[in-house]
């Protein structure tokens, strides 16, 4: 066996070599600005209004991201906001004059909704209310100017569902949320007709023929199978949903309620899950599937997108491309242009004239042939298995070993084959950079998912060390000539990656990490509730795996933490108290090791806010700097 992992371990390293990287020493790399990376984009998000004659869309704003309206014709532009304290994220067409959008109040978590015309007139905010947090049930419009949304004014974790009135700006509670319910589901007339439920955290889909019934339990996945529902079909006899029963890959499925254990394969793929879908906006027609391999592939599924999926292939042969937006009347498209070393641009496609124009570079700063490649790479792992892995290397390599970051990254299905600003910068300051997606991650198939299921702690963290270790036997690095990074669990992951093997590794990062297994499951907000006992499963169960957990939690093992460390936290997310992460960071330093702690006053969960984006990548360039050349 190790001989056969020596071998696979040449292979790729001769595969590596062989594409593209330059041997000679590093005498001239064009040090690219932090800025250039990670600044928020001049335009991006574009969507198109029913009639396609206008375009909603985000511009850069004195650091922030807010909402405009551009007429297609003329050009003539409004502002429709003018945030300065957080940027819109999330919006909708209500009808060709009027938008309805979600605004975050200042790094708390909570949120509320607004409407206003397409000119910037006539803003109203439709949910007055503290506290709360709302979302949008599916983006459609019911009866001219209605939305179905839900929001927890009851309770921080009763999100009932109201249809509101986008004009006048009245709610009508239709459905209580019974404190478990996760997700609606409604039908094309807008009335809710699944629902999905979580019971001792176990999922289960609940169904009613109509309003008048109550709702039954139509199906209840097992323990490791991975269901999601999606939506109704157009004809609202049958819905779409991702599923991995009875295969080991998430295929997109169509259900019909009388028979739910039979599955209509759409689309599958025998080596990855099926990820990322397209539905018209206002129909639910289904436009087009996705899945991520080496990069991202769509599949068309109508005449239409079969049309555009044509055009975007022989025009651009070597880039993925994804429809974000279409017309009413399927003619205009907004497609998104993309790569691992191209960030994107924004088209719109009119497919009745099979004309193209070009609305947006996402950063036009960034030159692609100024980037670093990025290879999917799988590496054998101790236990018989293998670990997928994202390698990047810097276009100058000199002779022999190179700084490392092993990055510790759990959303492989979104990163696969895009743009990572992380990853490129690394590579533009001379790191090789490996991205391990651990077992336990989703997005490779069920199996590889439940290599690490209930044991986070275990198998998904020795994938991280094995990975290091591997970089070291095929020669790219040196042992403590690596840095381990990782963001939510992956700063769990890297931290407990230093503390097993602190001859590894020569410093750590974590961002938004959280240290200890036992608060981190039982401490989880109201909100969250519902998937309390599906953490106790992945995770550990406080009740009977206490010894464990404490054994595998850095907080109790920070005496073993013998390098440098530099820790990022909001101090408003609400899954990890930064009190806590104060008392991590006092722990270390009381053991004498460094300790470089950013706590950000305006921000929760991550980082949203340009300017603090741009302060820690500073920081972290320092801090790698410092420690791992």
């Amino acid at each position: 066996m190790r001989v056969l992992q020596k071998l696979f371990s040449l292979l790729v390293i001769a595969v590596v070599l062989l594409c593209g990287c330059d041997t000679k020493k590093v005498t001239d790399r064009r040090r690219i600005p932090v800025e250039t990376f990670f600044r928020n984009p001049e335009e991006s998000n574009f969507q198109l209004s029913p009639d396609g004659q206008k375009l909603l869309f985000l511009k850069r704003t004195d650091f922030r991201l807010n909402l405009f309206c551009r007429h297609l014709k003329t050009g003539l532009e409004y502002q429709l906001t003018n945030k300065k304290l957080n940027d819109i994220e999330n919006f909708y067409w209500v009808n060709n004059q009027r938008i309805v959008y979600i605004d975050d109040i200042e790094g708390k978590q909570s949120c509320q909704l607004y409407t206003v015309r397409a000119d910037g007139s006539h803003r109203v905010n439709l949910t007055p209310y503290a506290d709360i947090r709302v979302y949008i049930i599916d983006g459609r419009v019911y009866n001219g100017n209605e939305m179905l949304v839900s929001f927890n004014q009851r309770g921080s974790n009763l999100f009932d569902v109201y249809r509101l009135n986008m004009e006048t700006g009245v709610t009508k509670r239709v459905v209580e949320n019974n404190g478990r319910i996760t997700k609606w589901y409604a039908d094309s007339k807008g009335d809710i007709r699944m629902a999905l439920e979580v019971v001792n955290g176990q999922n289960r889909l609940l169904f009613r023929s109509n309003v008048t019934e109550e709702f039954q339990t139509l199906l209840t996945p097992k323990p490791e199978d991975k269901f999601v529902p999606l939506t109704f079909m157009p004809n609202d006899q049958r819905f779409y949903a991702l599923s991995n029963r009875k295969r080991d890959k998430m295929a997109l499925v169509a259900i019909h309620p009388s028979l739910p254990d039979s599955e209509t394969v759409i689309f599958e793929n025998a080596n990855t899950d099926i990820s990322e879908f397209n539905f018209g906006p206002r129909s639910h027609r289904l436009i087009d599937v996705a899945y991520r391999s080496s990069r991202l592939e769509t599949w068309p599924v109508d005449s239409f997108s079969l049309k555009t999926d044509r055009y975007f292939r022989s025009r651009f042969p070597d880039k993925s491309f994804r429809i974000l937006s279409t017309d009413s009347g399927d003619r205009r498209y907004i497609v998104k242009v993309f790569s691992d070393k191209l960030p994107g641009q924004f088209f719109l496609f009119d497919s009745k004239t099979d004309t193209l124009r070009q609305l947006s570079d996402i950063n036009p700063d960034i030159n692609p042939q100024q980037m670093a490649e990025s290879r999917l790479i799988y590496i054998p792992a101790s236990d018989g298995g293998v670990i997928t892995a994202m390698l990047t290397m810097p276009q100058v390599l000199p002779n022999g070993p190179i700084p490392f970051v092993v990055y510790v990254n759990q959303t492989a299905t979104y990163n696969i084959g895009t743009f990572d600003p992380l990853a490129q910068f690394l590579a533009n300051r001379g790191y090789g950079v490996l991205q391990v997606y651990y077992r336990g991650i989703n997005g490779f198939g069920k199996r590889y998912r439940a290599t690490g299921f209930r044991d986070y702690a275990s198998r998904s963290l020795e994938d991280v060390v094995e990975s290091s270790e591997w970089l070291i036997e095929s020669g790219f690095a040196t042992k403590g000539g690596i840095a381990v990074y990782g963001a939510f669990f992956g700063g769990f992951a890297a931290m407990n990656a230093a503390i097993r093997r602190p001859d590894l590794y020569a410093c750590t990062v974590s961002y938004a990490g959280f240290y200890n297994l036992l608060s981190y499951v039982e401490g989880v907000p109201e909100y969250f509730k519902p998937y309390q006992m599906m953490l106790f499963e992945m995770m550990g169960n406080p009740r009977e795996d206490s010894l464990n957990m404490r054994q595998n939690s850095p907080y109790y093992q920070t005496s073993k933490i013998k390098k440098p460390v530099f820790i990022y936290h909001g101090m408003y997310d609400p899954r990890v108290s930064y009190r806590e992460t104060n008392r991590m960071v006092g722990k270390i330093r009381k053991n004498k090791i460094e300790v470089e702690y950013m706590l950000v006053s305006n921000e929760g969960r991550g980082m949203k806010k340009e300017e603090n984006r741009l302060e820690f990548y500073r920081k972290l360039e320092g801090f790698l700097a410092r420690h791992l050349y």
